[in-house]
């Protein structure tokens, strides 16, 4: 009878760990997921943020940072728990990726209309304020007459 009592015990211990274990990966999917995300921002960034079209199209580059913009909305729905993960993972604040999401709308417009009036962002400058909200570690985005290697 004990042999069968532990054997029952050890499978039922086994079936909790595998519990916790699934609830625990489908948890913490969404938040690297999202953290690769932001990876995938700061390449592009890198690539295709200074408009040259021998890189990529303005078309090809609007449909880029669309795509990033609606991504980055989609997955930051999926992370449960976002404070969690921001102070376990280093994702920036909520907020802040909100914004990022938002300027890479504004991104995506600049790539085939240029910005308008005193308050239109130019390309490099959206660039350089998403690079600081979603904390990346990149270098900094100049001004395409920047000769001094530092963005105004």
């Amino acid at each position: 009878m004990k042999e069968v009592l532990t054997a029952a015990f050890t499978a039922l211990f086994g079936v909790v760990t595998f519990l916790v274990g699934q609830i625990t990966v489908e948890l913490f999917e969404p938040a690297y997921d999202l953290r690769a995300h932001f990876g995938a921002i700061a390449r592009d960034l890198l690539v295709y943020a200074n408009r040259d079209k021998r890189i990529a199209s303005d078309e090809e580059r609007l449909k880029i940072f669309r795509n990033l913009a609606g991504a980055t909305h989609e997955k930051l729905y999926r992370v449960a728990w976002y404070p969690f993960f921001e102070a376990i993972l280093g994702l920036p604040p909520r907020k802040a990726a909100e914004e990022a999401a938002s300027l890479l709308i504004d991104l995506s417009n600049a790539q085939v209309v240029l910005p308008e009036g005193p308050s239109g962002l130019q390309p490099w400058k959206t660039s350089e304020k998403i690079r600081e909200l979603l904390q990346l570690k990149i270098p900094a985005i100049k001004a395409p007459d920047d000769t001094k290697g530092t963005a105004a």
